[in-house]
């Protein structure tokens, strides 16, 4: 349904899950959509063994997300993505992870540049991308697809 590239890296995206977090951090909603290459490989528990990790995290002032474009920031304001960080043990924001025997061989936040989200439906996501990450790679990608919903 989409692809993603960065550094030397080309993959096919599957279907994402995007998760509805509420208010997590502030009064703006936080939503996750949670993306994996075509190539990924899971345990018996869910959890990724190998393969690619992309996710998204966006903030929107209503329970719902909107075609639009939504900029990196590092704040919560209404229709932007967060940028790449960890609170505690735990990544929050936009970034990419490659996976290898359950464990990160590699892994980037993203910190700037746009998401733009073309359509989103009940059934499908439209969206293109190019971020720049921590290492100064050009992140680029799509997907037009369906998608699962989770609420949180």
């Amino acid at each position: 349904y989409g692809e993603l590239n960065f550094d030397t890296i080309q993959a096919h995206l599957c279907r994402p899950a995007l998760w509805h977090w509420g208010n997590l951090f502030s009064e703006s909603y936080y939503h996750e959509f949670t993306f994996f290459s075509a190539d990924a490989r899971f345990n018996d528990k869910g959890n990724i063994t190998r393969g690619i990790q992309f996710v998204i995290g966006i903030s929107t002032t209503e329970s719902t997300i909107s075609p639009g474009i939504y900029p990196v920031s590092y704040s919560y304001e209404a229709n932007t993505t967060l940028y790449g960080h960890k609170l505690n043990n735990t990544p929050w924001g936009t970034y990419w992870q490659i996976m290898e025997n359950q464990s990160a061989i590699g892994k980037a936040n993203i910190l700037s540049d746009t998401l733009i989200i073309d359509g989103f439906t009940e059934k499908n996501l439209n969206i293109r991308f190019t971020f720049t990450d921590q290492l100064k790679n050009t992140v680029t990608g799509n997907y037009n697809g369906p998608y699962n919903e989770y609420n949180l």
